[in-house]
């Protein structure tokens, strides 16, 4: 009996029916904030999104959002540094200077990593001719993804650029520990991008690659990415038609997923808004929509006229102030003409009170009401300790986690990338253990940081009122090295060569030597100015007195 056929589009097609209630309750949390982050399964290309009935939501998320990129990803400084691994540095028999030298050495091993994903922003995408999101601003969309829907996929591209799958676009299988145990994906390519090799295994007609319409070239390819717990690496095969068109093996996964918060047994993350914004949001677009109907009533003014009203249509659209005569008039009432309207002012101010209620508790939980406090020199070290409390306060505790899950997969993939790129080895020791740690230094490190400069400073001030023994027992220039580097200052040329010194030093004797021989000249021309003085004098003396004789 012939067995059938295993594709990778089947299974993506299995374990997405699977996950379909948690994907519904990530498109309604979409549809609360900001709808085109995971439209509906329905949505067609520049068609309508489904519309919510208040704001607050998407102004929650944009917050929150933003409060993330300044603690993980701070604009202008890296977020992560690497130092030499802990049996190294902390080695009996390890060098202080070598280890300061290798500490400066990975520190700018570390900046040229950084300057490998900044370079997005920097470099417009001429030559293919597409839209290439700088670092951040990619970042910006991946976090909403996970605040929103609760998980998102990115993969790390040949030259460095990062990709984002939606959470609709991919499908992950986890085992009992959370570890990730393969990834599927599904991604839209112009077949013409891709190899002769890979064209031909996928069996598609040649014409399709040469159709002149993009939007005809366009297929679905599917990446199924699994770690395999023997070889103790990562497979990624890819498949087009239906038929395996690539296959290639990494150490390390080019692919990122971050879950907001990840519950026991399941394959995703739990997004900030299900886990503690949905009940309100949901609460709160009914009573705007029904705040809205009311106010929509009230606005609609219509006029209803007795039967046996002599009053006519016509003159019940005469401008203000005109006379309108026929109408039954009793102690001053009108009682043939009556106004159709929500007159009900209880109703309504119950309605307003619900929802300044549900705004109170959502302005709190999203972080929207300490916006309203002071908004700046969050460079302090009282501000990033109190951004960073607040984050993780309104995550829930998980603000540590989601740190992790988005940073050091990241500089993993950098590291190793960057390595093979440049033919880097010193980074290992032949049996492949790592020689390097990565550290954040954002964050809860940054106040860390922070702290460590102060201590510096302030060990720096005391040695200094010691006198100048103490002063001597200190390497000023690795001192220096250090406060810099934790700043993360690196500028070229800022420290002086020993050459430079020693020209320095040879320009300082001469000139004490200049200064020495001429301070000689002047005394030794004082003292013959005052002997030719005294002589002159003595001679002066001198003739009065043989002119007496």
């Amino acid at each position: 009996m012939p067995t059938q056929k295993f594709t990778i589009e089947d299974m993506f097609a299995r374990k997405d029916r699977e996950r379909a209630g948690s994907l519904t309750q990530a498109r309604l949390a979409a549809i609360l904030t900001k709808p085109y982050v995971l439209p509906p399964a329905t949505q067609k290309a520049n068609s309508e999104l489904p519309p919510n009935y208040q704001s607050l939501g998407a102004r929650g998320i944009s917050i929150l959002t933003g409060r993330l990129m300044l603690a993980l990803y701070p604009a202008q400084m890296p977020f992560f540094v690497f130092t030499p691994a802990a049996h190294i540095l902390n080695a009996p028999d390890a060098d202080p200077v070598e280890m300061q030298d290798a500490q400066q050495s990975l520190f700018l091993y570390g900046r040229a990593l950084m300057a490998k994903l900044e370079q997005q922003d920097l470099r417009p995408d001429v030559e293919m001719r597409r839209r290439s999101l700088g670092f951040r601003a990619h970042k910006t969309k991946v976090i909403d993804q996970v605040l929103i829907t609760g998980d998102c996929l990115e993969r790390m591209l040949d030259d460095y650029r990062l990709q984002m799958f939606r959470r609709d676009q991919y499908v992950t299988a986890r085992d009992g520990a959370g570890g990730v145990m393969y990834h599927i994906t599904r991604e839209m390519i112009d077949v013409a991008t891709l190899t002769d090799e890979q064209f031909g295994k996928s069996g598609l007609d040649s014409d399709v690659r040469m159709d002149p319409d993009p939007s005809n070239r366009m297929h679905p390819m599917f990446s199924w990415v699994k770690w395999e717990p023997f070889a103790k690496n990562w497979t990624i095969i890819q498949e087009l038609n239906q038929n395996e068109i690539a296959e290639s093996t990494e150490p390390v996964n080019p692919y990122i997923c971050t879950p907001f918060e990840l519950i026991g047994g399941e394959d995703y993350g739990r997004g900030f808004i299900e886990s503690n914004a949905l009940g309100d949001l949901r609460t709160l677009d009914e009573l705007e929509m029904t705040r809205l109907d009311m106010l929509s009533l009230a606005g609609n003014m219509k006029i209803a006229k007795d039967r046996a009203s002599l009053v006519s249509d016509k003159e019940l659209l005469q401008p203000p102030g005109t006379v309108i005569s026929g109408a039954r008039v009793e102690g001053g009432r009108v009682q043939d003409i009556g106004v159709v309207s929500f007159t009900d002012v209880r109703d309504y101010s119950m309605l307003v009170e619900g929802v300044r209620d549900k705004r109170n508790d959502l302005g709190k939980s999203m972080l929207i009401e300490s916006e309203t406090v002071r908004n700046a020199e969050r460079v302090t070290t009282m501000e990033i300790s109190r951004n960073v409390a607040e984050l993780n306060g309104a995550l829930g505790g998980v603000y540590v986690s989601l740190a992790d899950d988005q940073q050091i997969p990241l500089v993993a993939r950098l590291q190793y990338q960057f390595d093979k790129d440049n033919g880097i080895m010193w980074t290992s020791d032949d049996e492949g253990n790592s020689r390097i740690e990565m550290q954040s230094v954002t964050g809860l490190a940054a106040l860390n940081t922070s702290q460590e400069i102060d201590k510096l400073i302030n060990a720096l001030g005391a040695i200094q009122q010691l006198g100048e023994p103490a002063i001597g027992e200190i390497d000023m220039r690795v001192a220096v090295q250090v406060l810099l580097r934790q700043i993360g200052v690196h500028e070229p040329g800022l420290f002086k060569s020993d050459e430079q010194k020693d020209m320095e030093s040879k320009r300082a004797l001469v000139q004490q030597l200049a200064m020495a021989g001429g301070q000689q000249a002047i005394q030794t021309t004082g003292r013959i100015a005052e002997q030719q003085a005294g002589a002159q004098a003595g001679a002066q003396q001198q003739q009065p007195q043989l002119e007496a004789v």
